[in-house]
């Protein structure tokens, strides 16, 4: 105990024993150590052979206190090897009037109330700065903090300049505690990356390369890289579908990347068409036999290693000839006769179908038959030119046709076919009687 205002110095060194070769050790009740006015400096180190446990720089149990009522830094507890450890509660250092800062290489505080730690601290040496105020941990080993690039806030696109990585930011990991919020890191770092203006999409590295970090807290560092910083996405590829014609009748089409002319400025660099894998062109519904008519064709899809579809205005798919009405044959191109298309296929002149002849060839033979109607009669005849064989036949809104056995083989016609026909500028259909098959035909 002192009484006066002049500092109290303890200093203890451990014994060489096995156990419990503490430096300074206040245990008990009546284990006080106390200074009236004046400052109390402790400084402990541990002991012992190096073969044992539980040999403290200082150690404080059983109730064992250490008071000082000086201002300012009222006590300095120095614990070297060992460290420090508190086995008395939160009223082992006791500073009504100013502070304690206790300085180990590591602490068991042991309900010690501190409002600021530091590490990498040398008492009587180097030491982060730490507040003039409130009660310290100071100790001397440095944990560290790893420090990785961050990736990059927005992805490149293909064909962007690559970025500038000096001042490059990152993310701390390894604090301690709450420490991430009370300490602040200061300095900078430069990175490289295998990115290079060009490079095809995907992800990039940053590696640390060279710059510092300081920790306020005293924290130290390790520089780590991130495989995946840079994120290089596709580049949008827009364009027109080039326009296309075809005649009716001809097979589906299957347009592609040379379909279009794809705008210059979006490539970047030397591409162009080639770069491109493949491209998806819809035809509009068009198929072999569909109308003739216009189809719209629209870019649906892009296959390429770089670039993506952007904005592609359509095309237009022009199909010239045959009908506009669900036909599948042309028309007839002489009027008031039928034309074979193929064996058992025949079509529809222009005109009325009344008091209209229509004159049915024989590919096999050239024979020749005609059918007539009776003007606006219930009744119209075919008659088969070789031998007047004639079929009755009756229509009123549609006009039905039966061929004979005779009459059809003569035609070249193999079966019994039952021919329908509709109003004018309607298609015709040929239905088979024995097969499901139906054929359409044209009727103006």
């Amino acid at each position: 105990t002192s009484t006066g205002s002049a500092t109290l110095t303890i200093n203890g060194t451990g014994g060489n024993g096995t156990e419990y070769n503490h430096g300074v050790y206040v245990a008990g009740t009546d284990a006080l150590i106390t200074s009236a006015t004046g400052a109390v400096n402790v400084t402990g180190v541990g002991g012992g052979n190096g073969t044992g446990s539980s040999n403290y720089g200082t150690l404080l149990e059983y109730g064992g206190q250490i008071t000082s009522n000086a201002l300012g830094n009222a006590i300095i507890l120095v614990s070297g090897t060992g460290g420090f450890f508190n086995n008395s509660g939160s009223s082992a250092l006791s500073t009504p009037n100013g502070r304690w800062l206790v300085y180990s290489t590591n602490h068991t505080v042991g309900g010690l109330s501190n409002s600021f730690r530091r590490f990498s601290c040398t008492y009587g040496g180097s030491c982060p700065s730490f507040p003039a105020t409130g009660n310290g941990l100071l100790y001397s080993f440095t944990p560290t903090l790893t420090i990785t690039p961050t990736a990059l806030a927005s992805a490149l696109t293909y064909g962007d300049a690559a970025p500038n990585l000096v001042g490059y930011a990152y993310g701390a990991s390894g604090y301690l505690g709450s420490d991430a919020t009370a300490d602040t890191l200061s300095g900078s770092l430069t990175g490289t990356t295998s990115y290079t203006q060009g490079s095809n999409v995907g992800t990039y590295n940053i590696n640390y390369s060279s710059g510092s970090l300081t920790s306020a807290m005293g924290y130290g560092f390790t520089y780590a890289n991130n495989a995946s910083a840079i994120t290089v996405g596709k580049r949008s590829l827009g364009g027109v579908v080039n326009n296309q014609t075809l005649t009716y009748g001809a097979a589906t089409p299957s347009y592609g990347k040379n379909d279009v002319t794809w705008n210059a400025g979006d490539f970047y660099g030397s591409d162009d068409v080639a770069s491109l894998t493949s491209a998806t062109i819809d035809n509009g519904g068009y198929a072999q036999g569909s109308n003739a008519g216009s189809y719209t064709l629209a870019a649906t899809g892009l296959s390429a290693t770089n670039y993506q579809l952007g904005s592609v205005t359509p095309g237009i798919l022009t199909v010239t000839g045959g009908t506009t009405d669900g036909d599948i044959l042309p028309r007839p191109s002489v009027p008031n006769t039928v034309q074979w298309v193929t064996q058992n296929t025949f079509m529809m002149p222009t005109g009325s179908v009344d008091n209209a002849e229509l004159m049915f060839t024989n590919q096999a033979n050239d024979n020749q038959s005609t059918i007539s109607s009776n003007g606006n009669s219930d009744e119209s005849t075919m008659m088969q030119s070789n031998d007047n064989k004639k079929s009755k036949i009756s229509y009123d809104a549609l006009l039905m046709l039966n061929i004979d056995p005779l009459l059809a083989q003569n035609l070249g016609i193999k079966r019994e076919f039952l021919k329908r026909f509709t109003m004018p500028g309607r298609k015709t259909q040929l239905n088979h009687n024995n097969l499901s098959e139906t054929i359409l035909a044209w009727a103006s």
